[in-house]
């Protein structure tokens, strides 16, 4: 039996754009991706001034930009 090995290798950080409901303002950060949801969440907060139990955090891949 002939096993391959695939391996992807990307950049240690995703880019995320983030906007609010509540107004048109939008802006774009890289953060790692060794982070939890939690963690991202809390520094969304830092940045936006909303609360993690309020935020919605939505994923797309380049193809649907």
């Amino acid at each position: 039996m002939d096993t391959k090995t695939f391996s992807v290798v990307t950049e240690g950080f995703v880019n995320v754009m983030i906007s609010c409901s509540l107004s048109n303002l939008r802006s774009e950060k890289k953060f790692a991706k060794d982070q939890t949801i939690l963690d991202l969440k809390g520094k969304l907060e830092m940045i936006t001034g909303g609360s993690c139990s309020d935020m919605r955090i939505e994923v797309y891949d380049d193809s649907t930009r």
